[in-house]
């Protein structure tokens, strides 16, 4: 009998993502005291004495407070509003990867069944990489057909934007194990097998 593919789900660093959270109202909050004690400089001097005394002064000071106020309030929507826009949650089973959002819909897929042989020579059918941007990670590259029946490039990312994952690699080691067990046909480059520990 055919033992079952074990069900992986991703798990968030909450404290970890709650400090980092917790810096960016540290910093919201200094960059609006900053901003109280610019104005405060210009109505305690007078508002339009320090526009006719210092008027190069007084438009820095109200540009450089308006830009201020609207990066805070910026920061502000972000951080009353990212649970809710950029909370995912991953889970791996014997179908594939699929990416949910809080309110449990799917909103990214990676089905074993979709995955193509690769149509570079020079690149396994699926192989890892290394993104530098918009910040440093690590995503899995493999192959799949689009809506033209053209087989391209894609990445499977199981980094979040805002939250901090705990079983990472777990998650990318247990998504390519899947692979070796429901498409063995397709080949993982060396260097992936290496690093998550794979069995040829």
């Amino acid at each position: 009998m055919k033992e079952k593919f074990n069900v992986v789900e991703s798990e968030i660093n909450w404290p970890l993502t709650y400090l980092g959270v917790s810096l960016i109202w540290l910093v919201t909050v200094s960059v609006l005291v900053t901003v109280f004690f610019l104005f405060y400089e210009i109505l305690d001097y007078g508002f339009a004495d320090y526009l006719n005394d210092k008027p190069s002064d007084f438009f820095i000071l109200l540009f450089a407070g308006v830009s201020l106020i609207v990066c805070c309030a910026f920061l502000i929507f972000l951080m009353l509003n990212y649970k809710k826009k950029y909370f995912r949650k991953t889970i791996i089973n014997e179908k594939g990867a699929s990416v949910y959002n809080i309110k449990n819909e799917i909103v990214a897929q990676t089905l074993y069944a979709q995955l193509c042989h690769s149509n570079d020579v020079y690149f396994p059918d699926i192989s890892h990489t290394i993104h530098n941007q918009p910040n440093f990670r690590i995503v899995l590259r493999v192959f799949k057909k689009d809506e033209n029946n053209t087989v391209t490039e894609q990445s499977v990312d199981f980094n979040y934007n805002y939250l901090s994952v705990k079983n990472k690699r777990e998650l990318y080691r247990h998504f390519l194990i899947g692979i070796q067990t429901f498409r063995p046909e397709l080949k993982i480059g060396q260097r992936t097998m290496e690093n998550y520990h794979l069995k040829s």
